[in-house]
C-alpha cells in the first residue's frame, strides 16, 4: 500500500510538470516566449491563451523561431497556432534545418481570442520561440493588412499575409482582386486561412475564390 502511493504522487507530479509551461495572457499587448534562455527542453507539450477585451482581433508577430522540424508536416518540433475563440488550426509549423531560421508569416486573429501550442520531442532542440501580440480594432481603421486590389499583386517572398481589401472590415462591392505567388522552382507553398467570411444567399456563396 505504501509504494502504490508513492507510485500514485510520482505519476501525479509528471502529469503536473508536463503543463506547467502553459501561460494566459490577459493584457492588451506582450510578449510569449517559449522558455526563458537558451535552449527549449525535450518533450514539451504546453498551451500560450491570449485573450483581449471583446471587440478586438489580435496580431502576432515573431521576432525568434527555431523550431526543429521539417515542413510541411512537422512531426518533430512544431508550432501550432489556433485562430480565435473557437480554437481553429491554421496548422504546423517548424523550421526545416540548421540555416533556415527565417520567422514565419504574421498571425491576424478576427475575434480576441488565439493559443498557440509549442510540442517538442525528445531530440534535437532549437532556441524555441518569441513573438508579441498586440489587440487591434475590429470596427475602426484597419489592420494594416488589406491593401487596394486595383491590379494583380506579385508576391515572391518566402513567406507573408495577403487578405481582402479593408480587412477585418467588410470587402467592397464591385472588385476583382488577383494575387500571383511565385518562389521559385523547386518549392512548395502552404496556404492558411486565418479568416474567411464571404457573402451568400440561403447557402450558396456569391462570391468567387479561385
Amino acid at each position: 500500500m505504501f509504494l502504490q502511493l508513492l507510485t500514485g504522487l510520482s505519476v501525479l507530479k509528471v502529469v503536473l510538470g508536463a503543463r506547467s509551461c502553459d501561460r494566459q495572457y490577459t493584457l492588451s499587448s506582450g510578449t510569449v516566449t517559449s522558455q526563458t534562455s537558451g535552449y527549449y527542453s525535450n518533450n514539451q507539450n504546453c498551451q500560450y491563451d491570449i485573450q483581449v477585451n471583446f471587440g478586438k482581433g489580435i496580431k502576432l508577430t515573431w521576432s525568434t523561431f527555431d523550431i526543429k522540424g521539417y515542413m510541411p508536416n512537422c512531426n518533430d518540433d512544431y508550432v501550432e497556432i489556433f485562430i480565435g475563440c473557437r480554437r481553429y488550426s491554421i496548422g504546423r509549423y517548424c523550421n526545416q534545418n540548421e540555416n533556415n531560421l527565417n520567422t514565419p508569416f504574421d498571425v491576424y486573429s478576427p475575434d480576441n481570442c488565439l493559443r498557440i501550442k509549442f510540442h517538442s520531442d525528445g531530440s534535437t532542440n532549437g532556441r524555441g520561440f518569441k513573438a508579441y501580440y498586440s489587440a487591434f480594432s475590429l470596427t475602426a481603421g484597419t489592420s494594416g493588412v488589406g491593401g487596394s486590389c486595383s491590379s494583380t499583386r506579385s508576391l515572391s517572398s518566402s513567406y507573408g499575409v495577403i487578405s481582402s481589401q479593408s480587412w477585418p472590415r467588410a470587402y467592397p462591392s464591385l472588385k476583382d482582386c488577383y494575387w500571383k505567388i511565385d518562389v521559385g522552382r523547386y518549392k512548395n507553398i502552404k496556404i492558411a486561412f486565418m479568416d474567411f467570411n464571404l457573402e451568400s444567399d440561403k447557402g450558396v456563396i456569391m462570391i468567387k475564390l479561385k
